[in-house]
């Protein structure tokens, strides 16, 4: 399966001055936004958690070498929600991500969570998300997939295309749960 990653100009909630380069002709009223967003009355909106507390993946795959997370492999679920698709991505090492403990994610170095924004149906990408804090628990993980729960995140709209850095001004939002189990299930019950 090919996930193509392209950004989208839109609009984002916290508006800069317009750069041609880079806002082209996608301004809302006197304000640059990042792609996440849209724009209504003039301003910057960032979208509401589009994440359901238990997705229902219609895709998983797990790939590797992925230019943006060196060294991890990554497990990646497409999701239905009011309409539109969207995906999360959890990179990790398998044989360093522990099961049944509680992992910090703004420190972790062996698993990193993302959501992907608007996916069309030529797997093209509006904005994604990194869970930049929270608490995940893995329940199961092997080479060919993890399963666990992430709960009290703060998603960060991010640079998709370099570093996973996030971007600056860019949207974010909280996530209280989502509990998922993308390609294999790795032998949970």
């Amino acid at each position: 399966m090919r996930f193509a990653i392209v950004a989208l100009a839109a609009c984002s909630g916290s508006p800069h001055a317009p750069d041609a380069e880079v806002c082209a002709a996608q301004t809302c009223g006197t304000a640059c936004c990042t792609p996440a967003a849209d724009c209504g009355d003039d301003a910057c909106a960032c979208p509401r958690n589009f994440i359901p507390d238990r997705p229902t993946f219609v895709t998983g795959v797990v790939v590797q070498n992925l230019p943006q997370i060196p060294g991890l492999l990554a497990a990646i679920g497409q999701f239905d929600a009011a309409g539109q698709r969207y995906a999360e991505l959890v990179a990790y090492d398998p044989a360093q991500v522990p099961t049944g403990v509680d992992i910090d994610v703004a420190t972790a170095s062996a698993v990193k969570i993302g959501f992907g924004y608007q996916i069309d149906a030529n797997q093209a990408i509006r904005s994604s998300f990194r869970a930049m804090t929270g608490t995940l628990r893995v329940s199961a993980v092997c080479a060919d997939g993890i399963a666990g729960t992430l709960t009290n995140a703060t998603l960060t709209e991010i640079d998709v295309f370099e570093s996973l850095d996030p971007i600056a001004g860019g949207c974010t939002m909280t996530l209280p749960s989502v509990t998922f189990a993308i390609a294999d299930t790795c032998g949970a019950p």
